[in-house]
């Protein structure tokens, strides 16, 4: 919603960083702009240069208010319960701004808060006795997880809509259209609606991390 009926509040940084995440949220980044945030506050897109240089600098200003919400702890010899928890925040952070990664990665931001969260989950794969390389490796097959798991929970809100019960409404109605000649969907039939998101997401984080745990007990 536009800030336009409260012309009255001083334009600071981070009044002008809030409208830009408003954008994020009911668009995309790429809708990032700053005519766009301009016209999220009510006011002239100029009048935004006073405080924030340009959308290069808007753009680092809402990567670091977003990678600020993932702050995981380095519980030392307990390099699983760093990386799952590492996880399952980066994971939250990317459903609810999709496309946060892509620009990311393309603007090459290097905050110092980035840098923080990459050197903690660096050094849980290294506390679990993978090489350099491995965690490198290790590192990829982590974020492919997260990404493919933000992309269909992502797919599932747009589609489906994002209440549990509107999912739960179409696997159920998945599993019950089934018979007989689909026996492998009536075997699960009976728990497919229970499993929601965050429960498959922490299936599949824990299976990655079996299989860290394995490769490292292999050197």
């Amino acid at each position: 919603m536009s800030t336009s009926t409260q012309p009255a509040l001083p334009l600071t940084k981070d009044l002008i960083v809030d409208a830009a995440l408003a954008v994020v949220e009911q668009e995309t980044m790429e809708a990032l702009s700053m005519r766009r945030v301009a016209r999220e506050l009510g006011r002239a897109p100029m009048s935004l240069y006073r405080h924030v240089g340009d959308i290069d600098e808007l753009t680092e200003l809402v990567m670091e208010r977003l990678i600020a919400g993932v702050d995981p702890v380095d519980h030392g010899p307990d390099w699983r319960r760093t990386l799952r928890e590492a996880a399952v925040q980066v994971r939250r952070v990317f459903v609810r701004y999709p496309g946060i990664i892509e620009v990311a990665m393309a603007s090459g931001i290097r905050t110092e808060t980035m840098l923080r969260v990459l050197d903690t989950i660096m050094g849980a794969f290294l506390t679990a006795g993978l090489t350099p390389e491995q965690a490198v490796q290790a590192h990829r097959v982590v974020f492919s997880t997260i990404l493919g798991d933000t992309l269909m929970q992502r797919s599932a809100d747009e589609i489906l809509g994002s209440t549990p019960e509107a999912q739960y409404a179409f696997m159920d109605q998945l599993t019950s259209a089934a018979d007989d000649r689909f026996p492998n969907i009536l075997a699960v039939a009976g728990v497919w609606p229970d499993v929601d998101g965050d429960r498959a997401f922490a299936f599949a984080i824990d299976r990655v991390l079996d299989g860290i745990a394995a490769l490292a007990a292999e050197e």
